[in-house]
């Protein structure tokens, strides 16, 4: 008894059919590796891509800052912590939430939701929207991310005055950040929470 396989009734040499090779090709690199022009060329048919990586970095820069502050973090160290406290007129629950609590970040959508959990409560719930100043009283608030740096300034409506900063970034793993008023500046660490 003998057995027979499909595959033995193929004939190799004429079932599979050449295809046209498409070839890619790097026309132009200008402004030091910033713009290319790519040209894609398939028998008669040729697509030419422009890329301007500008665009693209500036579309990501967010990103990196981001992706780097989601999850928990706790206070490791500070400096000027309790003269800011003064300085702001914080009350009590605050201070408390700022130097006990796990501060909490995450994104939804396009904008990076913040608040501190303290003995089971959620406090001081802040959403970001980037690049959108909102009027507050006479002030304007506006978050801007770029890079390793998160900075939320509030600016005076009427002369553009800065009347204070928040500046967030990541270094060696940890949550660096930096309130300013005026020449006092306020410096708290944080470390992730797992």
């Amino acid at each position: 008894m003998s057995t027979a396989s499909v595959l033995d009734d193929i004939d190799y040499d004429s079932s599979f059919e050449m295809v046209e090779e498409e070839k890619f090709e790097k026309i132009e690199n200008t402004d030091n590796s910033e713009n290319f022009q790519y040209v894609s060329t398939k028998g008669n048919t040729v697509k030419e891509v422009n890329i301007n990586s500008n665009e693209k970095k500036k579309k990501e820069a967010p990103i990196q800052i981001l992706t780097a502050m989601i999850g928990k973090w706790k206070l490791a160290s500070s400096e000027n912590l309790q003269e800011y406290f003064t300085l702001e007129k914080f009350p009590e629950i605050t201070q408390m939430a700022w130097e006990h609590g796990i501060t909490c970040y995450k994104m939804n959508g396009n904008q990076l939701h913040v608040h501190t959990d303290l003995l089971g409560k959620s406090l001081i719930p802040t959403i970001f929207e980037f690049d959108k100043p909102i009027a507050r009283d006479d002030n304007a608030v506006s978050t801007h991310a770029e890079g390793n740096m998160m900075s939320t300034i509030c600016k005076r409506i009427a002369d553009g005055s800065i009347v204070w900063k928040v500046e967030r970034l990541i270094k060696n793993g940890n949550l660096v950040v930096f309130n300013s008023r005026g020449n006092f500046r306020c410096k708290r660490v944080y470390k992730r929470v797992n």
